[in-house]
C-alpha cells in the first residue's frame, strides 16, 4: 500500500526485517528519547505499524481540529508547532528536529490536533498508526507502560525548554 498524499510506503511492506529497519531508523534517529528504552519486541510492533513520509516545506503535516490518526518521529527537516488565533494572528510553540517527536493529541480523546504543524523546509518522518499503537498500549500493559514513559520523556524535555525559553531574555 502507498499513499499518494505523503508518499507514504509502509515499512511492513519493504520485506525487510525490523531489526535492519531500526536500524536504518536510529541511524537516522540518533537522539530519539522515545526508541531508547523499546525492547525489540516493541520496536517491530512500532515497524508493523509504521511507514516512511515525506512532506514539502511550506506545507501542513497536521492542523488543529484535524483527526490525530498518526504520530511521527521527525528524520530529517524542521517543523514548526504553532497556533493561529481567530484573527489570523500566528504564534510558533515549538520547533521541532530530527529525533524529535511530533504529535501528543492521538493519545486523548477527541484525538484530535491542538495545534498546526508545518514543515519549514522538506521533512522525512516516520509515521505510526496512532489508533493501533493505541489498541496494543490497552492490550499489553508492559508495551503502554514502556510507550508512556518514552512519551513523557519527550513531554519533559519539552516542558523543560520551554520553561527556560518564557524564562530567558528575548533575544530579539
Amino acid at each position: 500500500m502507498v499513499y499518494i498524499v505523503c508518499g507514504c510506503i509502509p515499512l511492513a511492506s519493504t520485506n525487510r526485517s525490523y531489526k535492519s529497519v531500526m536500524k536504518h531508523l536510529t541511524h537516522h534517529i540518533t537522539n530519539s528519547h522515545f526508541l531508547d528504552k523499546l525492547t525489540d519486541e516493541d520496536l517491530g510492533f512500532l515497524d508493523s505499524v509504521a511507514s516512511v513520509d515525506t512532506i514539502g516545506g511550506g506545507h501542513y503535516l497536521f492542523k488543529k481540529g484535524e483527526d490525530a490518526n498518526r504520530f511521527y518521529l521527525l528524520r530529517k527537516g524542521t517543523l514548526l508547532v504553532q497556533t493561529i488565533t481567530k484573527d489570523g494572528k500566528s504564534y510558533s510553540i515549538m520547533t521541532l528536529n530530527p529525533g524529535e517527536l511530533a504529535g501528543w493529541s492521538w493519545l486523548f480523546p477527541p484525538y484530535a490536533w491542538n495545534f498546526d504543524g508545518l514543515a519549514l523546509n522538506d521533512c522525512d518522518l516516520i509515521g505510526f498508526d496512532a489508533k493501533l499503537v493505541r489498541e496494543k498500549c490497552e492490550e499489553d500493559n508492559g508495551f503502554g507502560y514502556r510507550i508512556m514513559k518514552s512519551l513523557m520523556n519527550s513531554m519533559h524535555d519539552r516542558l523543560t525548554a520551554t520553561r527556560h525559553r518564557l524564562l530567558s531574555p528575548d533575544d530579539d
